[in-house]
């Protein structure tokens, strides 16, 4: 009887611990666009929770319930974006906002699933910088040949008259 009542216990204790290890956040969309239930939740490419359960509340909208680690704060804010990621399953990806406000347990916040918006944590995002990054001292570079020019004319101009 005494080693029902210890593992009794000792799970009562194991199951409490791990469910403060995530708090529930819900997401309304107007489309899921493929987002599928245990679909990962990523901010800067660091996985912090996955998609828990995806139905049509009373009002017929589509509604997720993500799991996400308590310890992560995440601005209220903050952009949740429906991507596919580059093995073809859609996952969230979380743009964080600046807000001191953060979102808490059972918070329900808007669900973007617009393929135009870029995500920080794309690779495509990353050579698109690099690529401005390159192309803007030429720029630069070709702007300042060009106002030298122009002001040499000017001065040929200048001494003509």
């Amino acid at each position: 009887m005494n080693k029902y009542i210890y593992f009794v216990l000792l799970t009562t204790l194991l199951c409490c611990s791990c469910s403060d290890r995530f708090k529930t956040i819900y997401l309304k969309a107007d489309q899921v666009d493929g987002l599928q239930k245990s679909a990962k939740v990523f901010i800067k490419g660091l996985e912090i929770g996955h998609v828990e359960e995806i139905k049509l509340n009373s009002k017929a909208e589509l509604l997720l319930r993500l799991s996400i680690e308590n310890e992560v704060l995440i601005p209220n804010d903050s952009k949740f974006i429906s991507q596919k990621s580059f093995l073809g399953d859609n996952q969230i990806y979380i743009n964080l906002g600046e807000s001191q406000t953060v979102i808490n347990e059972n918070d329900t916040v808007l669900l973007t699933s617009d393929n135009l918006i870029t995500n920080p944590d794309s690779v495509a995002v990353e050579i698109k910088g690099l690529f401005e990054k390159l192309i803007k001292p030429k720029q630069n570079d070709s702007i300042l040949i060009e106002l030298r020019r122009i002001n040499k004319n000017l001065e040929e101009l200048k001494l003509n008259k």
